[in-house]
């Protein structure tokens, strides 16, 4: 993970839990590599545009495939003439570690076993071996890769050397020693302290909790004889996760939660609020869907023009304290805080915050130079000041005028205000099958740009959550039918929108619906499919905790839905906070996934 971040690669992650790998990634992971006795995190899934995928396992594989993919990587991660080469003392780290632990005294009559001391003693000047290379290097260089930047090397080095120091050695088993090695190796206690802030988001936030799952998931499986020596509190705290909380005090805490700004914002990146809907606003167990159309926008440009970001979604019905704060204090003039927005963090830990989707989108090209060309138009492509601007006003003429009685289609002026209405849509979709009918997409290019993805947005969400689902369909058909090219377009921007929008259409469809007709056009009520209420109302039941685990296990057994849109995707391993607690979310705690995800963050 540090790699892809590191190299820039735009992937997305899914956690897979240790304890209980998914049916989906062994299946997968077998077909690829029949002759692995087990199937072990991390793993990467490529998705084309066609549908195929190719699935690679093992972090150094996965590394190797992401610089297959994406050759630039591969220079960002490489090393330089005198960098840590291979074949020194410092590749037997795992086994090294693995002594220190096997031969570490637990009781007192160890500790009076001459033999035992020197075998661990042993082992300690083992491990201090494999370190002494790497502060050979950084004698002379800044970092393993012999570069003034990090590599490759250097995630692979620090991602096992951040477990096996400071999850293992200064957190519980011996922390003279790891004292001792600071003080040892002061170059590499210096390295340490530099590569931390650069693989935050392809480690655990919570470092305490991913402490100690890690830990108890590791010693209890491999070094038991060690389990007395773990702080009582490693338990304590997993079993605080077990506990069963009623669901309005979940509630309440999820709402506290929330309203304090995400720790994933501590880390340098560019994170875009995204306006969302919960399932049921009563129920903490339900996520929030993905639902804003100019969220929608905003995502899209971002992805299409490969911005590394991440996604908070926001809940439209109660948004976050932390977010009118920054709203307000970014925008004071602005009478209400509206998604989406982006807040980019730097590394000196400063940040800015931008919001609206226009501005979200400016901001990007402004960060990223290279964005404003993939998005831009060219002559002929749609134009501002057309009648396309109109959209909005047209489409809330359309569903304020619509008939709901039937004493409003017998009247006249209605049913003539009605047809106005209409019309003044088809005059805004107009100029969208003009310029369609010399180019491939609204840019005026033969791929979408920023105008594309702004209309399609919009249309979308109109044509096809409004128009076609419940309010006209008459209507829908005739716009499909007076402007084929636009149609067709509409059929070509889907698919570039996965991942920018719920993969759950059928929820969104109608969260969304619910949430703006009964705001904005309550009299349009009656119109709406009842299944939409239905659906809203079964998230809302109670469903008891260990039938929500064994849903929970279904879901995670079947392929991610995530993974039908073309992408790169990071399966990363993880623990469960409490294994039998399906409210509990898995932690990131493998090591060799975080190498990675820094090597892909970085790349």
């Amino acid at each position: 993970a540090a790699c892809l971040r590191h190299a820039n690669i735009p992937y997305e992650t899914i956690l897979g839990d240790m304890h209980r790998k998914p049916a989906w990634f062994e299946k997968r992971w077998f077909a690829a590599l029949p002759e692995s006795k087990s199937a072990t995190y991390p793993a990467v899934v490529r998705v084309l545009e066609d549908g195929t995928s190719e699935f690679v396992g093992d972090s150094a594989a996965v590394v190797d495939a992401a610089c297959r993919w994406y050759p630039d990587a591969a220079e960002k991660l490489a090393s330089a003439a005198g960098g840590l080469a291979e074949g020194t003392a410092a590749d037997g780290c795992m086994g090294a570690w693995w002594a220190v632990c096997s031969s570490a005294p637990v009781t007192i009559e160890d500790h009076r076993d001459a033999e035992k001391r020197r075998a661990y003693a042993e082992a300690r000047e083992k491990w201090k071996g494999c370190v002494r290379p790497l502060e050979d290097v950084l004698e002379k260089h800044a970092f393993l890769s012999g570069r003034d930047t990090p590599g490759r090397v250097d995630f692979k080095q620090f991602s096992f050397l951040r477990f096996a120091h400071d999850y293992v050695f200064a957190a519980w088993l011996d922390a003279e020693f790891a004292a001792e090695l600071d003080a040892s190796f002061p170059r590499v206690a210096d390295w340490r302290g530099r590569m931390a802030p650069l693989v935050r988001g392809a480690v655990s936030d919570d470092t305490e909790t991913a402490v100690a799952i890690t830990n108890l998931h590791l010693i209890n499986r491999f070094f038991p004889q060690c389990v007395p020596l773990l702080p009582k509190r490693y338990q304590e705290l997993v079993d605080a996760y077990g506990k069963h909380v009623p669901r309005e005090q979940r509630l309440e805490q999820l709402h506290a939660e929330l309203d304090a700004e995400p720790v994933m914002m501590t880390k340098p990146g560019v994170y875009l609020i995204y306006g969302g809907l919960r399932r049921h606003d009563s129920n903490p167990d339900q996520p929030i869907e993905q639902c804003c159309a100019f969220s929608a926008f905003a995502a899209a440009c971002l992805r299409h023009a490969n911005i590394p970001y991440e996604t908070i979604l926001g809940d439209m019905h109660r948004k976050p304290a932390w977010f009118e704060k920054r709203w307000f204090a970014a925008l004071p003039e602005s009478k209400s805080a509206t998604y989406p927005a982006v807040v980019r963090v730097l590394e000196d830990g400063t940040s800015e915050f931008v919001g609206d989707s226009a501005a979200v989108v400016d901001a990007a090209c402004r960060w990223y130079p290279d964005a404003a060309e993939k998005l831009a138009s060219a002559a002929g492509g749609l134009a501002e000041g057309t009648a396309a601007d109109g959209c909005m006003g047209a489409w809330w003429a359309v569903c304020s005028s619509a008939p709901v009685t039937i004493e409003d289609h017998r009247d006249a002026e209605k049913r003539r205000a009605y047809a106005e209405a209409r019309e003044k849509w088809k005059g805004c979709v107009r100029p969208l099958e003009d310029v369609l009918e010399k180019h491939a997409f609204l840019s005026g290019r033969d791929t979408p740009g920023r105008v594309d993805f702004k209309q399609f947005s919009f249309l979308r969400f109109a044509h096809d959550y409004v128009f076609a689902a419940w309010l006209d369909a008459e209507f829908a058909a005739e716009l499909d039918a007076s402007f084929p090219r636009v149609a067709d377009w509409r059929g070509r921007m889907a698919p570039l929108v996965r991942g920018a929008v719920s993969d759950d259409t059928e929820t969104a469809v109608a969260i969304t619906n619910l949430h703006l007709i009964n705001r904005f056009f309550p009299q349009c009520v009656p119109l709406l499919p009842k299944r939409y209420q239905e659906l809203v109302d079964a998230y809302g039941k109670h469903v008891p905790r260990e039938q929500r685990l064994e849903q929970l296990h279904a879901e995670l057994d079947a392929e991610p839905v995530m993974m039908t849109k073309p992408g790169v995707y990071l399966i990363y391993g993880g623990l469960r906070r409490h294994d039998s607690n399906p409210d509990q979310p898995i932690e990131q705690c493998c090591a060799f996934s975080a190498f990675a995800a820094a090597c892909l963050r970085h790349a």
